[in-house]
């Protein structure tokens, strides 16, 4: 009986002790769990602009297209002009390198005359400093385009040299290269205007899975008159870029679609899903 009494003292000792494991364990799982849901988000570095994550990568292709269009304050309608941009913004802002007139002539295929023109009419405007054969950006052009990233979502870091910005981590610029490319190199005669009603149209088909939108749906997301819009799109319409379709309860009402038969737009869609495996 004594032994039976002993057996029994043992293991409800262990059983004791066994509660208090767990609930010492349990208690520790709380405090972690308290410390988790209590954290404060981590904080960005004071240098990194005020960009999220929130913001998906075409949506933020988009909003950048269109602060380009808006804020250019000649040849607004020019892609060539654009381009021959984006190409010394691309050294600038996300190389942090200096450009020269002969680097933009061997990656455009374009008259020379005409690169050399824009070139001088922006030393002109104080937005490229020209030291040594070399182009670096100006005092001014670093600020407007530090306003039109801030304003689009770009993120970016400041810089101490000569720069005073650098994109990061998201090639922006070089997206924007590789997409104008392809309609320069098919002679599309786009304006940039109609290359932001494009990454409208993608960022719809690739985040809602819907392949039209509306002239209402397209004119608000862009932030524009609809007479503005609508000659825009009756020219990627003529281009056949795009495609329409009626509402089926109201015929005053036009859906845009990409055309899936445009030779461009095929090139572009590989562009981008290279763009977003690469952000990803």
């Amino acid at each position: 009986m004594y032994i039976i009494l002993m057996f029994l003292i043992f293991y409800y000792d262990k059983f004791l002790s066994s509660i208090e494991n767990y609930g010492t364990a349990n208690s520790k799982l709380n405090v972690i769990i308290d410390n988790a849901l209590n954290s404060k988000p981590l904080s960005l570095p004071s240098r990194l602009s005020p960009v999220t994550k929130q913001i998906k990568q075409l949506e933020l292709l988009t909003n950048l297209t269109l602060q380009l269009y808006n804020r250019q304050t000649t040849s607004r309608t020019s892609l060539r002009t654009f381009f021959i941009k984006t190409l010394v913004h691309q050294k600038f802002f996300e190389e942090n390198s200096p450009c020269c007139q002969q680097w933009v002539m061997d990656h455009f295929d374009e008259d020379a005359d005409f690169i050399q023109r824009n070139i001088k009419r922006s030393i002109k405007a104080n937005r490229y400093l020209f030291s040594d054969e070399k182009l670096y950006p100006s005092k001014a052009l670093i600020e407007h385009i530090q306003g039109i990233y801030e304003d689009s979502g770009v993120s970016f870091i400041e810089t101490n040299n000569r720069y005073g910005i650098n994109i990061t981590p998201f090639k922006v610029l070089q997206f924007l290269i590789d997409y104008c490319r392809i309609s320069l190199a098919k002679k599309d005669q786009e304006t940039l205007l109609q290359q932001a009603i494009q990454l409208t149209l993608w960022e719809n088909l690739f985040y809602k899975k819907k392949k039209s939108l509306s002239t209402g749906h397209i004119a608000q997301r862009l932030n524009i008159s609809k007479s503005t819009l609508s000659t825009a799109l009756s020219r990627l319409l003529g281009q056949g870029i795009l495609k329409t379709k009626q509402d089926c309860s109201d015929a005053r009402i036009t859906f845009w679609i990409l055309n899936p038969e445009n030779q461009s737009l095929r090139e572009k869609y590989h562009v981008i899903q290279d763009y977003l495996c690469y952000d990803q």
